[in-house]
């Protein structure tokens, strides 16, 4: 399927009838699905009880076929704490979930140590973050951090990262070693035309399949068309092109 490749970002804090049929028409187009704060923040009353629009949009996902459900939660914190979260994750049957990739390196082990059967996926430097935010929370560039906080996440052996496009060619030229041993998870990446919405770096697909994304995230450019399906299958499409291009060079 073309779409494999596309985890779509599901980020309404809502959820009823209208978003149960968008996934419904999504689910065969798409690899997996992505929840964020969005809809972990966001309650809602229930047959008689509170739950949140993520575990009841997770659920739903579940029951009609979606494999790859993957956690955005961008844990940070201290080890104890990082880890009792990242076991309560995996119970849920997360394929994969996110954390902050610039916590100390004991709060790293010890997501990589209780993270079960899911894929523990570091989080480098934001997408919305712009050259001088970078430099003002690290001191460094946002390519030299992205390459450093790969590098620990390497070390600490998580599965995957998460990083803009713009640096995945910047990691491989940096020459880490067991670089190409961790799954990337590139968000940020759009068609020709679509807008950026408020990431400062976007590349598109073909550019970033080339710079060697194994999944792109895409949420606004799909779930915000008029035509969630139509859109989901050009994606799918242009990843398909650019994979088939990369394995002929």
């Amino acid at each position: 399927m073309s779409g494999d490749r596309i985890f779509v970002a599901y980020d309404w804090p809502f959820f009823g009838p209208v978003q149960m049929r968008t996934l419904e028409q999504l689910m065969p187009h798409v690899g997996g699905i992505k929840f964020d704060m969005t809809t972990k923040c966001a309650e809602k009353y229930s047959d008689g009880h509170i739950t949140t629009v993520c575990t009841e949009a997770r659920e739903f996902s579940r029951r009609i076929g979606f494999k790859r459900i993957f956690a955005d939660e961008k844990l940070k914190g201290n080890p104890d704490a990082v880890a009792k979260a990242v076991r309560s994750i995996a119970s849920t049957g997360a394929w994969g979930f996110t954390f902050h990739a610039d916590m100390p390196s004991k709060s790293i082990e010890a997501v990589v140590k209780s993270r079960g059967e899911s894929l523990a996926c570091g989080v480098t430097i934001l997408t919305s973050y712009s050259e001088v935010d970078c430099y003002q929370l690290y001191g460094r560039t946002r390519k030299d951090m992205t390459c450093y906080l790969a590098a620990k996440l390497r070390d600490a052996k998580a599965n995957a990262l998460t990083c803009s496009p713009r640096w995945l060619l910047a990691l491989a030229e940096a020459g880490h070693i067991g670089y190409d041993k961790l799954i990337t998870i590139t968000p940020s990446v759009r068609l020709e035309n679509d807008p950026r919405h408020d990431h400062d770096d976007t590349m598109l697909v073909a550019d970033a399949v080339r710079a060697g994304a194994d999944y792109l995230v895409i949420g606004r450019p799909i779930m915000d068309s008029p035509d969630p399906v139509a859109a989901a299958q050009r994606y799918g499409e242009a990843i398909a092109t650019a994979r088939s291009n990369r394995s002929m060079v």
